[in-house]
């Protein structure tokens, strides 16, 4: 399963849409839908393709701030199952009091949470892991 984000801008209003490998958040691909776009900004587009959703994220944050550009995720829903499974601390972590941190999330923190556990897992080093309830309290994606 991919996820799919549409950028559009007042110069591309048809826009670009970046894909993002769900489990790994790794890029997966591109279709540039603007039919006129340039040779050059196409080059300047590939050259520039954020390969993180982590990193894509930070630059849409930026990116949605200018005038003019707007970013949408085009149809997925990050349920607790899906973070329950991917987190993978069911023996110390508390389910229930995890699920219920996690309902009072925004969605776009739950988005951010769930793709950020490889990168957490990846440089906590030898730390011991946070209990779930902990990363969710914490939101340690947001570090």
């Amino acid at each position: 399963m991919n996820r799919r984000f549409l950028v559009t801008s007042a110069k591309a209003t048809d826009g670009v849409v970046f894909s993002y490998n769900a489990q790994t958040g790794l890029f997966c691909g591109i279709e540039v839908l603007q039919k006129d776009m340039t040779l050059q900004a196409r080059h300047t587009l590939v050259r520039n393709i954020l390969l993180e959703l982590n990193l894509f994220f930070n630059y849409a944050k930026k990116l949605s701030q200018k005038e003019g550009f707007t970013i949408v995720e085009l149809g997925i829903d990050i349920t607790f199952e899906m973070f329950w499974d991917k987190y993978n601390d069911k023996l110390r972590s508390s389910k229930k009091r995890s699920e219920k941190i996690w309902n009072k999330l925004k969605q776009e923190d739950k988005i951010k949470a769930f793709y950020h556990i490889n990168t957490y897992n990846k440089y906590r080093g030898n730390a011991e892991k946070k209990y779930a309830e902990t990363y969710l309290n914490a939101e340690l994606w947001n570090n």
